[in-house]
């Protein structure tokens, strides 16, 4: 698996994601603290709430008449919920807020298995929401008395009612039992009579079951008057807020900040077309050799600024890499040899020019004779990484005001290297790097030397490197990791393919550290792996940039 996750991968796995997280992080760090500052700030910006509590003991009563109890048929959760329902009513709203003055509200939840009615009210006085809770807690009592003693009085009516039918029933009964006893027929009265006191005494009986229902709901409504639900714990003034809370919304905010940020990291990950990883590379090149992964340097703070890290850090990872070039061009020039090799890249700002600059000292050190020519006309820079004069290079020696040996500069510390800056700009660079003048200066730069690195313009903003490709044994493109994108990629490698540009690899700048580059002798890389033992043996013992490889590329008698 690649180093790097490509995009659009069709599966990734957990530490895929952990790279994406790791490369994204800033973008976390940033979305999180931004969330959790502002929650913290709406937190303070916030009307202070006070919640105050009133507990009621909830009373079931039972009618206990000689009508079905259905009462006993409702479970204790049941009961609360309709007590709640009836909180929530019309009659106890209008009856708090008459009492109140204003106009409030206030919630209740039922607690303790249906046998506490909690009600709570908020306010940003903490004076007012205790009053509010407990005269909302009054009024639900009231509210429920009344309605419990118009219920007995209902009850009592209802039975007072059929205790009336029951006398009219036991009246006519007498009367007709008066009647018989008038009567000559003896025999019939008697059967009769006895039928009639039969229907006298059960109705007599009925009565009285009755009546003594009657009694308990007389009772039971004189109970109501004073009884039913009770308030167990009044509502008191709270002694701070419940809202805001600084360190529940700093916690709300900062755990909502991660989440975004993650998935801000992702969005940008998908939407993000930049090369990442050896995949990505392989992907836009259309296979292109990866000669070598170079770290970026930490201490290179400004990129404005020229840093010739195999010069100024040389036992660091990133010489190592440009070592590892050095070791990657010379392989690839042993089937055939390579005299002229141009540098260049999709867009400005990849790092070419300190590709080319690294390459061109990692040469010579190795024991090549090296003339690096900056042919980027229109921004050169090879000569500020060495500390060099850009009045006069190739176009002074172009345009014959200067001889080449006067043009080129050494480099203190370095007898094999020379540098020919690219000279004062000319009108129409393309122009004059097309010339036949151009092609034969830069055969005649080559007899003098082993090898001539040519640092030339990106390949998609102009076409200067596209028109020395064609004299050039060999071309290496330079992509800044995470910068350059898959498509400008693309594009740069099909137009060099147009014009039957020699490109021997690419070369991934300020890339991922994961190849395992190291200090001294301890790194590692797919490419060591790929390339035969004594190949990476002869890298070994260059690792000081000392080793001579002239049995590999023989010196040439011409001195630059």
């Amino acid at each position: 698996m690649a180093s790097n996750v490509p995009s659009g991968a069709a599966h990734l796995e957990l530490r895929d994601y952990l790279r994406i997280l790791q490369r994204r992080k800033l973008v976390i760090i940033i979305v999180t603290a931004v969330c959790t500052a502002a929650a913290l700030v709406l937190s303070f910006l916030q009307t202070p709430l006070y919640a105050a509590t009133a507990k009621i003991l909830i009373q079931k009563q039972s009618l206990s008449t000689g009508f079905e109890q259905s009462s006993g048929r409702i479970t204790p959760d049941l009961a609360g919920e309709i007590e709640q329902q009836f909180f929530n009513g019309q009659a106890v709203r209008d009856l708090a807020r008459d009492r109140l003055g204003f106009p409030a509200n206030a919630s209740a939840s039922v607690v303790g298995r249906g046998a506490v009615l909690q009600v709570r009210a908020v306010s940003p006085d903490a004076q007012r929401a205790a009053e509010i809770a407990n005269a909302y807690a009054q009024a639900y009592i009231d509210a429920r008395r009344e309605g419990m003693l118009r219920e007995y009085l209902a009850t009592a009516e209802a039975i007072q009612g059929k205790v009336a039918d029951l006398d009219a029933k036991i009246e006519e009964l007498d009367a007709q039992l008066a009647r018989l006893s008038s009567n000559s027929d003896r025999d019939g009265q008697a059967t009769e009579a006895a039928g009639l006191r039969v229907q006298r005494d059960s109705l007599i009986t009925q009565k009285a079951a009755l009546e003594k229902s009657l009694d308990e709901v007389e009772v039971g409504a004189d109970l109501a008057r004073g009884g039913g639900p009770e308030i167990v714990a009044p509502a008191t003034p709270p002694e701070r807020p419940f809202r805001p809370n600084p360190p529940r919304d700093a916690l709300g905010g900062l755990f909502l900040g991660v989440l975004l940020g993650v998935a801000a990291a992702l969005l940008l990950e998908y939407l993000d077309d930049s090369i990442k990883g050896e995949a990505d590379l392989a992907a836009a090149t259309g296979g292109a050799p990866v000669l070598a992964v170079i770290p970026r340097v930490p201490d290179w703070r400004n990129r404005s600024d020229a840093m010739l890290v195999s010069l100024e850090h040389p036992s660091s990872p990133t010489a190592e890499a440009y070592r590892t070039l050095r070791t990657s061009v010379q392989f690839a020039g042993l089937d055939r040899p390579l005299r002229t090799l141009q540098v260049t890249s999709p867009r400005s700002q990849d790092g070419k020019s300190t590709t080319a600059t690294n390459l061109a000292v990692a040469l010579a050190r190795a024991g090549q004779r090296v003339i690096l020519i900056d042919c980027d006309l229109r921004r050169p820079r090879v000569h500020d990484f060495f500390g060099l004069s850009n009045a006069v290079g190739f176009t002074s020696v172009l345009v014959g005001d200067v001889p080449l040996v006067n043009a080129t500069q050494a480099v203190p510390g370095l007898d094999r290297l020379r540098v020919l800056a690219s000279g004062p700009t000319p009108a129409d660079p393309s122009e004059l790097l097309s010339t036949r003048r151009a092609v034969e200066l830069i055969n005649s730069i080559k007899e003098a030397c082993d090898i001539v690195v040519i640092d030339t313009p990106p390949v998609l903003p102009v076409s200067d490197a596209l028109v020395l490709s064609d004299v050039i044994d060999a071309v290496i493109v330079v992509v800044a990791a995470g910068s350059t994108t898959k498509k400008e990629t693309q594009r740069a490698f099909e137009l060099l393919r147009q014009v039957d540009a020699p490109v021997i690899g690419v070369v991934m700048n300020a890339g991922p550290t994961e190849r395992g580059y190291g200090y001294g002798y301890g790194y590692s890389s797919e490419l060591d792996r790929r390339q035969p033992r004594s190949a990476r043996r002869a890298r070994r013992v260059d690792g000081n940039g000392h080793r001579d490889h002239a049995e590999r590329f023989p010196e040439t008698t011409a001195q630059p």
